[in-house]
């Protein structure tokens, strides 16, 4: 049964702000708050006596983190059910501008997965992108794996849902989707506030706010997961941000009538 506007609008704004404080004081605590076993999975001595976890612990430790990220992908489900939103309004469709992300979306894939030269490149940013990738390589794909799926769950929140749902319920204004991507923007850097201030200005301007613009503008969520993606899996996250796209996107394809004009 869909919900009436005005629940819609409570139900909203208490997940937002729930889900964005709640990911806030995790990171504010750091993996030794709520999260101890998560320790295991980054740093051997969390063991009291500095010896091996058991594989029960690192299964403990992986499923506690994997927890953390589900209502994000539970919301998006709940959103076509109980708010009658489709998944090309959430950013998941292949009409008009779309390709104009998917398109980079692809191209982005394919630059990550290109074979790395043996040395670092003159020039600082291809030294860092070669250490960068390097890095990556050595953290191994079940890691990538995990930090793309992280990734993907905060595109789902604030570039997916917390858009489509300011830019339905915030007050009728001309400059609506403006405000929409001013606010998603600063809930997504509230989760970060255990970076300093500098490094959170920078995330706003130069990360949270373009990406927002993007996924308006292109009514995608391509490009937005993709590169969030890639900057926390390398190609491994690219590539599970990509493939997630066109499989919700398929899937929305015969839900058309529920998408607005």
């Amino acid at each position: 049964m869909k919900w009436d506007s005005r629940t819609q609008r409570v139900a909203g704004w208490a997940f937002l702000l729930g889900i964005s404080v709640f990911y806030a004081v995790l990171n504010l605590g750091g993996t030794g708050f709520l999260l101890a076993p998560l320790a295991l999975l980054f740093d051997r001595g969390a063991m009291a006596d500095g010896s091996e976890p058991a594989l029960w612990q690192l299964a403990l430790a992986w499923f506690t983190i994997c927890l953390i990220y589900v209502p994000a992908y539970w919301v998006l489900a709940f959103s076509t059910k109980r708010l009658g939103w489709s998944l090309r309004e959430w950013g998941f469709g292949f009409s008009g501008r779309s390709w104009l992300a998917i398109g980079p979306s692809i191209l982005l894939v394919v630059l990550a997965w290109f074979p790395a030269t043996s040395a670092p490149s003159t020039g600082k940013i291809s030294t860092d992108i070669f250490e960068l990738r390097e890095a990556f390589s050595e953290v191994g794909v079940p890691m990538l794996l995990f930090l793309g799926y992280a990734r993907i769950a905060e595109e789902l929140i604030y570039r997916g849902f917390a858009l489509v749902f300011l830019r339905r319920f915030l007050p009728p204004a001309r400059y609506r989707a403006a405000i929409a991507v001013v606010i998603s923007s600063a809930l997504f850097c509230l989760v970060h506030a255990h970076f300093s201030p500098g490094a959170i200005l920078a995330l706003f301007v130069g990360g949270a706010v373009p990406l927002a613009v993007v996924t308006v503008w292109s009514r995608s969520l391509s490009l937005a997961l993709v590169m969030h993606g890639a900057v926390g899996g390398g190609p491994v996250g690219a590539l599970l941000a990509l493939l997630f796209f066109f499989v919700l996107a398929l899937a929305g394809r015969p839900v058309r009538r529920n998408a607005e004009s």
